[in-house]
Order: C-alpha cells, then structure tokens, then sequence
C-alpha cells in the first residue's frame, strides 16, 4: 500500500507543479513579447526624400498618436495642374508603410486631392528611425505623372482598384 501511495504523491506533485508552470511562464511571456513589439519612440523625424518636382514639403513634425507616433507632412502643389492621387511612404526592415491619397471612384471622373498651390496634410504612421520617409509620387488631373517607380506603381494598382466598377461604395 505504501507504493501506491509514493506513486499517486508523486504523480500529484508534478500535476500541481505542472499547473503552476503552465498558468505563470506563459502570462510572463506574453507580456514579455508585447513590451518588445512596442516601438521605441522616436526623437526627431526620419530623413524625408521628395521624388517630386512639382509638390514641396512645406512642413514636417512629428506627432503623438495615443501610444504610438507618426510623421505630418504638410505638401504643396507646386505644379498648375490639380494632383488626382499622392503617395508618400517609408520603405524599412522589407516592409513598406504608405499613405495614398486618391481621388478615383468607379464610373466617376477623378476628384482633386490638392488643388494647385494649394496644401494637404498627410500623416504616415509606423515609423522607423534608420529609413527616409519619401513623398513617393503623384498623378496629376492632366494625365501625367511623376515621382518613383514603386510609388507609381502603387498608385496605379490603386487607381486600378477604385476604378472598377464592381467595387462596393460605402
């Protein structure tokens, strides 16, 4: 009768040390793994790059967004033509972060984004200290276009989008 009662005791201890393993370790590290997905804040904005010559960053800050931060661009439209769609973004760790500001809608004639000489503020969050943030690129009311490839390629693929017909409106 002794044996089986050493063995139940036993089987007991590691049932009980189980369960306290089992509801402690994993508590900690969650917390662990969401202290270290926060994102340093940051001390001053990114480097910004402008592929654009006809729109100018007139204004940049950095701002508080609740607990994460994000970069305001105040952009200007330097060109005589209205901007129908605008990119800006921050390309870091093979991941790309943007802003698209877009006027096309399905079975409509695109609406203007920034009038010319007039200004817009955009704001791009999840932001990275070592990668330039790029006013990317831009579609004007007149058909053309300027800015970097990957950028126009977005705005495109974008435009292609929101002009389908098929597309639910909200």
């Amino acid at each position: 009768m002794q044996t089986w009662t050493k063995i139940v005791l036993v089987c007991a201890i590691g049932v009980l040390l189980g369960s306290v393993g089992w509801f402690t370790f994993p508590g900690r590290s969650t917390v662990a793994s969401q202290d270290k997905s926060k994102r340093p804040l940051l001390s001053k904005l990114p480097t910004i790059k402008n592929c654009l010559q006809h729109v100018t960053v007139v204004k940049a800050e950095l701002l508080m967004r609740g607990d994460s931060q994000v970069a305001s661009l105040e952009l200007q439209n330097d060109a005589q033509v209205d901007i129908v769609s605008i990119s800006i973004e921050q390309i870091a760790q093979r991941e790309r972060h943007a802003t698209n500001l877009t006027g096309f809608k399905p079975d409509a004639p695109p609406e203007t984004v920034i009038a010319s000489g007039q200004r817009k503020t955009l704001t791009l969050g999840n932001l990275d200290a070592n990668s330039p943030i790029r006013v990317g690129g831009a579609l004007f009311a007149n058909g053309e276009e300027e800015g970097c490839k990957s950028s126009l390629k977005e705005i495109h693929q974008l435009k292609d989008f929101n002009t389908k017909k098929d597309v639910q409106q909200k």
